[in-house]
């Protein structure tokens, strides 16, 4: 759907995020900023605990790990 031809403006009417914020994107988008290195290095050390516990099993409880990213405004969220 292209907004602009269904007569819609960002972020007069139609405020738009991206859900993952590149840092050369400030200003451009609002949205969350995931901290990549952050969750790569949580993705590592749950994997080394899974092998250091002998956890090979595709059967073995899932592990959920949550990295908090960082808000970035931008002005495609339209203000109150």
């Amino acid at each position: 759907m292209d907004l602009g031809k269904a007569g819609r403006r960002i972020p007069d009417e139609v405020s738009l995020i991206y859900w993952d914020v590149n840092p050369r994107w400030h200003g451009i988008y609002a949205g969350p900023e995931q901290p990549h290195a952050l969750i790569a290095r949580a993705a590592v050390d749950l994997l080394v605990q899974k092998i250091r516990d002998n956890q090979m099993d595709e059967g073995e409880p899932q592990r959920c790990v949550m990295v908090e990213p960082v808000w970035r405004d931008g002005p495609s969220l339209r203000k109150r």
